[in-house]
């Protein structure tokens, strides 16, 4: 009987250790899902961060873009200002000419 109950025992004992066995390979299989499914989002989050990294550059280059086509503007408008100028100086130059040719008539 002593040897019956043992082997009992035994036998009760190893499938606790299979039924734990069990659980512990299926945590693992879990843990590695979950192991791949944040390897997946931090592939993902890098694609993503390079898509970002590259709009930022076309952004930085659309700004310098910008700020170049304003500096030419501005150096366009000095231009006209002193044409303005000019124009500006001619004609009181012709308004003084008439004037003059008025009065020596």
């Amino acid at each position: 009987i002593m040897i019956k109950e043992a082997v009992d025992n035994t036998a009760k004992e190893v499938k606790k250790v299979s039924s734990l066995t069990e659980e512990q390979a299926k945590s693992i299989k879990e843990m590695v899902r979950s192991a791949e499914n944040v390897n997946d989002l931090t592939q993902t989050m890098a694609a993503t961060i390079e898509e970002q990294t590259a709009a930022s550059t076309e952004v930085v280059k659309a700004v310098e873009n910008v700020t170049q086509s304003a500096n030419q503007i501005a150096a366009g408008t000095g231009e006209i200002a002193k044409s303005t100028e000019g124009l500006s100086r001619e004609a009181q130059n012709l308004s003084a000419l008439i004037i003059q040719f008025k009065l020596d008539k």
